[in-house]
């Protein structure tokens, strides 16, 4: 392990004596920038037959044969590691059987692969069939140019970097158990406007994935019309098909149809490409052979689906092109990546000035409520497999966990925008009544700050004139360890956008340390809650 750490270092320190030079400061809104590290022609070769579509037909191949088609029928070296493949205990005779078109080389590779639990690298002008630890014995080193993605500040004259919560989001959602802060041969650093990452190439494909979803995030955060809720890694138009298909309706009908046949008849029926997992449920005890009888009429196809399948205590997932049907075990060990873009859900105040940042965000109400109830038992903080981060400057969740915690995600959100929505319209029917209306309002402090008459103080002077008139009734005052504020509608947005912006209160109530809780009404001279307690800071195989 010291030896593939110190591989990593040596690697990550000569890419960045070749790079560093190229770069220069990156403004938030600026062109994304290209790849600095550029692909070998033979490398461009691999990718390019690996993207390219297919059809492929195996019944008891033996894999050093297989190899050999898809070398001749692709027109690039492919190499069978076979000394790996024999200290992993797997004979290149092993018979394959796989017949599958309509998708890419690549996620047939993928699943091709997968039965025997190998994986492929490129290595000396050849893509290799290897192990997953032969693979990780090959780090390959790239540069990221990310500068687009940290954030600046534009009134400042040096630029701030902060890599923290790009590489916490890597190491946390793409393969955690990889990366050398927990013992994996994995390496990844931040240093001026990129990042760099010492890896293997399904990992390198991933990263870039992140850093090209995320981009279009960005792009489309500036869009007045922006609706879009999840942005999953790996989805691609055949992925976009299946889900399409899952919502239309199916009607039909079997009595004692082995699982293989009913598959392979929605699989026809509907046109999109189903593969059984057999290996799986070899080995949770279940045929493909097993017996259905089940009516549908009229009934959405993801519910049909999860009705045969409930019943055998199976599910599936959607990955590599096609609908896998698996136990639940082998998904929850398929997480899939999605990015959530939450600015309306986590941001507080509001400053148009500077848009591209946010000023002030609280994640942690938001990913404390999906995490306490979206499986609950799934999520890294209680041992399970699943995680979940954070992105700025335009606020995302970046979540690995299942395809359908996913989709209770999804309707979370959803919700929870309506639920705002609502209450906003509520607010402003409200204000709309009587807009000269004065409210008196108490705004806790953050205690750290323990001078609530010079936040008073600070609130004048950066008031309009005429603000506060005494004649008129306003006016705002320390009480204790609060602010005390009696003013029209228009007035308390003010004072609540200057609190936040100076980070000494959060509308929120709770949620980061170093926030004290919302605006309560004043009764008597003390705050109250609303309880009465004093508040505290295809084809089918």
């Amino acid at each position: 392990m010291c030896f593939r750490f110190q591989k990593s270092v040596c690697l990550l320190l000569a890419s960045l004596v070749a790079c560093i030079a190229c770069y220069s400061p990156l403004a938030f809104g600026e062109d994304p920038p290209t790849q600095v590290v550029q692909q070998s022609e033979w490398e461009a070769r691999i990718e390019a037959a690996l993207d390219a579509k297919g059809e492929w037909a195996f019944v008891d191949a033996p894999l050093s044969d297989v190899c050999a088609a898809i070398q001749e029928e692709l027109g690039i070296d492919v190499v069978l590691d076979v000394k790996a493949l024999e200290d992993f205990g797997i004979d290149s005779g092993t018979p394959i059987t796989r017949s599958l078109g309509g998708i890419s080389n690549r996620s047939f590779l993928n699943l091709l692969l997968s039965e025997t639990e190998l994986t492929y690298t490129k290595h000396l002008g050849a893509l290799w069939i290897t192990t997953p630890e032969k693979a990780e014995a090959r780090l390959v080193t790239k540069v990221y140019p990310v500068g687009d993605l940290l954030g600046r500040d534009p009134t400042l004259v040096e630029s701030q970097r902060d890599h923290s919560l790009l590489l916490q989001t890597i190491q946390a959602n793409i393969a955690p158990d990889s990366w050398d802060n927990v013992g994996g041969p994995g390496a990844i650093e931040g240093i001026h406007n990129a990042i760099v990452v010492s890896h293997t190439y399904d990992i390198h494909e991933q990263v870039a994935e992140l850093f090209t979803v995320y981009r279009d995030i960005i792009a489309d955060s500036a869009a007045a019309d922006a609706q879009q809720t999840l942005y999953m890694l790996g989805e691609d138009d055949s992925s976009t098909a299946i889900r399409q298909a899952l919502d239309q309706p199916f009607t039909a009908e079997f009595k004692d149809e082995s699982l293989k046949e009913v598959l392979k008849s929605i699989s026809n029926k509907l046109r999109i490409p189903i593969v059984i997992d057999i290996h799986a449920l070899e080995d949770f005890g279940i045929d493909s052979a097993t017996p259905i009888s089940a009516k549908f009429t009229e009934t959405r196809l993801r519910f049909a689906l999860e009705r045969i399948l409930s019943e055998m205590e199976l599910t599936y997932i959607i990955r590599d092109e096609v609908l896998i049907i698996t136990t639940p075990s082998k998904a929850e060990e398929a997480l899939l990546i999605g990015l959530y873009p939450v600015r309306d859900l986590v941001e507080i105040g509001d400053d148009s000035s500077i848009e591209p940042r946010c000023v002030r965000c609280d994640f942690d109400s938001l990913i404390s409520v999906i995490m306490s109830t979206i499986a609950p038992d799934t999520w890294g903080a209680v041992g399970g497999p699943s995680s979940i981060g954070t992105l700025l400057p335009v606020p995302t969740i970046v979540i690995a966990q299942t395809q359908d915690a996913h989709e209770e995600i999804v309707e979370l959100l959803t919700n929870l925008r309506a639920a705002k929505q609502s209450e906003s319209a509520r607010t402003t029917a409200n204000e709309e009544v009587d807009p000269t209306a004065l409210i008196v309002r108490s705004y806790p402090v953050y205690a750290a700050y323990n001078a609530p008459d010079e936040i008073v103080k600070l609130i004048m002077r950066a008031s309009e004139p005429g603000t506060w008139d005494e004649e008129a009734g306003t006016f705002v005052q320390g009480l204790g360890m609060a602010i005390v504020v009696k003013h029209n509608a228009s007035g308390h947005r003010q004072v609540q956008k200057l609190l936040s912006q100076l980070g000494v209160w959060s509308p929120a109530g709770h949620g980061r340390k170093g926030f004290g809780g919302g605006a309560v009404p004043v009764v008597g001279g003390l705050q109250v809650t609303p309880s009465g307690e004093r508040p505290s800071p295809g084809g089918f195989f």
